[in-house]
């Protein structure tokens, strides 16, 4: 969503939503959500632990978001951080989490900007790990393919290679048919006629 006129959601028409209901509807629309200050530092960190593989994340709080960032992401939080928005403008951004050897994936944000709370950036972030894992799967299965090709290939230069060079005058018969399914140059010779043929 975005501000701007014509804007379906207004703010007048909106209820006002208790704290306690509005911690459980972030824990319901993120997988990650996030209220940082200005400089970085994770002021509270909710987790739906049914979409990732940790329950808590309570030991971010306090530290700075950037020490949980791969070193290639620490420029788009760096821009995230300095983007300031006017209004409930929203930027998109993913980064990519590393927390130790316990868990290391993407996720896509939101990140919106606090009117109330200027100091406040609000960042609601969904697990882009299965995307990761489907496309780790789709690579493998295209090698997987491809290696396949090239062993079929390989196969197709032998057999050629050794119906080239054989002396010996054989025939290939379907036998369900009884159709020749291939030969050599000595067999076609010998059917008085050409491989080709």
């Amino acid at each position: 969503m975005s501000s701007g006129e014509g804007h379906p959601w207004l703010a007048d028409s909106l209820p006002i939503i208790e704290p306690a209901f509005l911690a459980e509807i972030l824990h319901e629309v993120a997988d990650i959500a996030l209220a940082i200050n200005r400089k970085g530092v994770v002021m509270s960190a909710v987790v739906n632990e049914g979409n990732l593989p940790v329950t808590s994340l309570d030991h971010w709080v306090g530290n700075n978001l950037a020490d949980y960032l791969t070193e290639e992401c620490e420029p788009k939080f760096q821009r995230v951080l300095s983007g300031r928005r006017s209004g409930s403008q929203v930027m998109r951004v993913e980064l990519n989490h590393c927390d130790g050897q316990e868990w290391q994936y993407p996720v896509k944000y939101s990140v919106h900007q606090s009117d109330r709370a200027e100091d406040t950036i609000l960042m609601l972030g969904q697990d882009l790990g299965h995307v990761v894992e489907t496309q780790q799967k789709l690579v493998h299965a295209q090698l997987a393919l491809e290696q396949g090709y090239e062993e079929q290939r390989e196969y197709d230069a032998r057999y050629r290679m050794l119906m080239s060079v054989a002396r010996e005058a054989f025939v290939l018969v379907e036998v369900a048919s009884g159709q020749i399914q291939d030969l050599n140059e000595a067999a076609a010779t010998i059917l008085g006629s050409t491989r080709d043929a």
